[in-house]
């Protein structure tokens, strides 16, 4: 072992590509690979899954098939504009395949491999992140409303026991 990596024989460039691709595979997040003129030359399976198409259905499409208009102009300035060797990142809209919507968070990295640039894109989904934001707001509002009710109650009280005596 090798700086945290074994080494115990030689591997062919074919299971390295197979060790690869299963990693991919594997990730929960989605990952697109293409090429500048944006045409998918890979995804994996939750790439399949979150946006609902076949494999070959995503293949045939490219990024801008799915962002959704709102998210549309500051993905594709941002893409435009991307150095290879610095990655970026971006949240946008999506649109799935049923037409529902997907908030996502895309991170985009433009390599160069043998002469041809590429972009590989990791999505993933962050709906859950309004949910959970959306709970601390509705808890944070219910807070602010227990406290003006206890406030006021006690303000009334003591108006109450002022008008008593009196």
């Amino acid at each position: 072992m090798a700086n945290g990596i074994e080494t115990d024989g030689p591997s062919t460039n074919g299971e390295s590509q197979g060790r690869f691709r299963r990693l991919v595979e594997l990730t929960p997040d989605a990952v697109f690979l293409h090429g500048l003129d944006g045409r998918f030359v890979y995804v994996n399976d939750a790439a399949c899954a979150v946006l609902g198409y076949s494999r070959d259905e995503l293949l045939s499409r490219c990024p801008w098939d799915f962002v959704v208009n709102d998210s549309r102009d500051d993905i594709l300035a941002l893409w435009r504009g991307m150095a290879p060797g610095v990655p970026v990142m971006v949240e946008g809209l999506f649109r799935r395949k049923d037409g529902t919507t997907l908030p996502a968070e895309v991170r985009l990295s433009r390599f160069d491999d043998g002469g041809r640039d590429w972009i590989a894109a990791f999505c993933r989904d962050i709906s859950s992140r309004g949910k959970a934001d959306d709970a601390l707001r509705s808890e944070e509002r219910s807070r602010m409303a227990r406290d003006i009710h206890d406030t006021l109650a006690h303000g009334l009280t003591a108006i109450a026991v002022q008008l008593e005596a009196a």
